[in-house]
């Protein structure tokens, strides 16, 4: 026991020395990442010096490299995943991290942050250099997605009152479910927060009162309209109800966030870099106009559209009868009642009756 004890203290020594090594190398990193990537934004913060003698402190890390922020804003949606996650070496802290949407429906990062905890303060100061390198000025014309972190809700709400802040509904279920359990209570949340329009959403609404009076109250203390799809803009074309991506992009990190800093944040930027390498070979690879998750969508509508009906309402302008429900679908406008085309910009299986019907190209609908 003793033995093992020595080559811990031995092991921790080593790190430890790496740990402090790497800690005062953060300024050479940062002024090295801008030399070799111009018009990035990487810089380090430290905490004021409470004695002139006494060695600067590491604060916060901040990174967005051009090729990410062009990129983001050159091929995807207005849609921002936000989340933070807690580093695993032996200096403890948290990363923080921007996460777009691309037009395959897959992660795009953006930018990320070291910080020491995760508060209002911490997530301002990400969020105004991020509105920098993105020209964000009020929020209007941006959607963001969060999983309720602290300090997140009200810095978003201060600093971009304008912008659209969806939560995700799985961790709305999650917290919702301990005290509400039931297949029956699960499918109809999941029936809510999938509405697309009003009518759906009252109708499940009225479902859930009916089961649960205690947990229709206790689900609706936050507010529909930033986990359910009835509420979301139609301009983002990006219907997401869950912050999937940025945990995905989480788990690509888990072994970077076991390493020093230095280490860490070089993984990640190898990571992002070999990443948008590899999307961008496999592109050229797509045998239609559009990503393939894309195309798996728009042919699972086509399927659907199998139990539509049509019925021709004046040029371009279409009824469709689908389970007894009748839907106004008008292709001039690109609109369908249900808003699920509005939403996703991808044509719903009502559209594609239509589409079909005026025996035109499904793919021809989508949104650029």
């Amino acid at each position: 026991m003793n033995q093992c004890k020595r080559a811990k203290q031995r092991v921790m020594q080593i790190l430890m020395g790496r740990y402090k090594e790497e800690y005062a190398q953060v300024w050479d990193y940062a002024r090295e990442c801008v030399v070799q990537n111009p018009s990035s934004r990487v810089y380090a913060e430290v905490v004021e010096r409470p004695l002139p003698d006494c060695e600067p402190r590491f604060n916060r890390f901040y990174v967005c490299f051009d090729a990410c922020k062009r990129g983001f804003l050159a091929g995807c949606r207005r849609v921002v995943g936000l989340d933070g996650c807690f580093l695993k070496g032996l200096c403890k802290g948290e990363l923080l991290a921007a996460v777009g949407r691309d037009a395959n429906n897959q992660m795009f990062p953006i930018a990320w942050a070291v910080v020491k905890i995760e508060n209002k303060d911490t997530w301002s100061w990400f969020l105004k250099n991020l509105m920098v390198d993105l020209d964000i000025n009020d929020g209007g014309g941006w959607a963001f997605m969060s999983d309720q972190q602290k300090g997140l809700v009200p810095a978003l709400a201060e600093l971009m009152p304008y912008a659209e802040h969806r939560m995700c509904a799985r961790h709305i279920y999650a917290n919702w479910a301990k005290n509400y359990k039931g297949d029956m209570l699960q499918k109809q949340f999941w029936q809510i927060a999938k509405s697309t329009n009003m009518a759906d959403f009252r109708l499940a609404k009225q479902g859930l009162l009916q089961l649960t009076k205690e947990g229709f109250d206790a689900l609706f203390q936050t507010e529909a309209k930033h986990w359910c799809r009835a509420f979301f803009s139609e301009e983002f074309k990006c219907d997401i109800i869950d912050n999937n991506l940025s945990e995905a992009f989480n788990g690509r990190i888990l072994e970077a966030r076991c390493k020093p800093i230095i280490s860490m944040l070089d993984d990640i930027r190898v990571m992002v870099i070999t990443r948008l390498h590899m999307q961008r070979d496999e592109a050229t690879k797509w045998s239609r106009e559009c990503g393939p998750r894309i195309v798996k969508k728009l042919d699972a509508n086509v399927t659907a559209s199998r139990f539509c009906h049509p019925v021709w309402n004046g040029e371009n302008g279409y009824e469709i009868i689908h389970n007894n429900d009748k839907y106004v679908v008008n292709l001039d406008r690109r609109k369908c009642s249900c808003r699920a085309w509005e939403l996703s910009g991808i044509p719903c299986p009502h559209a594609i009756c239509a589409i079909l019907m005026k025996q035109e190209r499904p793919e021809d609908y989508l949104h650029d």
